[in-house]
Order: structure tokens, then sequence, then C-alpha cells
């Protein structure tokens, strides 16, 4: 998943890969990011880690969050409470364009 212009233009992000559509995530979407909303679990979340941005579903353990994969490609891992989550938002809307 890439940036759309390599900017954060107007909080929205365009998926490129193909891996996501298990997740309902089709090449070409636009996410639509609130970089203002607080996670929960459940929530889909773009996090910025080691320069690259991921897409993850937050869970929740006993003692840290669960960053878990929208496809089965990769691994989950867990983010302590007491460590800030590398948040960029919240997806709150796919927008998709319908071929004609």
């Amino acid at each position: 998943m890439r940036q759309k212009d390599e900017l954060f233009d107007n909080h929205h992000f365009m998926v490129h890969s193909s891996r996501l559509a298990a997740a309902g995530f089709l090449p070409g979407d636009e996410l639509l990011i609130d970089r203002k909303a607080l996670p929960v679990p459940g929530a889909i979340l773009l996090l910025e880690l080691d320069g690259k941005l991921l897409l993850r579903r937050l869970g929740q353990q006993q003692h840290a969050w669960q960053l878990l994969p929208l496809h089965s490609g990769l691994a989950s891992f867990e983010w302590p409470f007491y460590q800030p989550l590398p948040l960029v938002g919240v997806v709150k809307k796919i927008l998709r364009t319908v071929a004609a």
C-alpha cells in the first residue's frame, strides 16, 4: 500500500495491493482516514512503522493491543498498552470507483 501522490491527500490513501481483497479492499479503492479518531478494538488502523504504512485490525488482549493482518500472508503482532501506537489514523470509509 502506498500513499496517494506521496502526500496526505485530504486523508485519502489508495490501495494498490490485490492481497487485501479478502478484507474487502480492492486495488484502486481509496480509504478515508480519520486522523483524529481514537482506535477501538475491531477498527482498521493505518499505522506507520519503520517508514512503512500498514493496515491492521485492532484487537485487544489482557496486556497489549493485538495488530491483526488483513490477509493470511502476514503475521499478527502485539503492541504494549504503555507504548503509543504508531497511528496515522482509523479507516472510516472505503471509496470505490465503479468501472463503467
